[in-house]
């Protein structure tokens, strides 16, 4: 099953640099349900970041594979917009082998929404 996420929170990048903490209300208590559920049929799960990596510390864990796409444009109103979402689905078909490092450090938080230390650093990723 592949589950699609975008950015719950503000992300640092849209804050001037600044993280805001990662305790959005957002979509979090949906896609965890969803989550919940493939595990019950057990399914496979695959995490789609769509717009950007920050998502992975409220689901860190309880996929099989995370794949991040750093833009969620695809198609508006028939207009091809970005590649991000074609090559994802691309990647996940198996007919693009996908590489890359994350380009920001992905920090913990602590149950009150409070950045605490690096879960993922910068540059962590799979190797073309």
């Amino acid at each position: 099953m592949i589950v699609g996420s975008q950015a719950i929170d503000v992300s640092p990048v849209e804050n001037n640099g600044q993280a805001s903490g990662a305790n959005g209300t957002g979509d979090t208590a949906h896609i965890a349900a969803i989550i919940d559920y493939a595990h019950r049929q057990q399914k496979k799960i695959v995490l789609l970041l769509m717009r950007s990596p920050y998502d992975i510390i409220h689901f860190d864990g309880k996929t099989d594979a995370i794949v991040a796409t750093y833009a969620y444009y695809g198609l508006d109103n028939g207009v091809r917009r970005g590649e991000s979402l074609f090559a994802a689905a691309r990647a996940l078909v198996g007919d693009l082998k996908p590489s890359g490092k994350l380009p920001v450090n992905i920090y913990n938080v602590d149950p009150q929404g409070a950045i605490t230390d690096i879960r993922y650093p910068r540059g962590f990723g799979l190797n073309g």
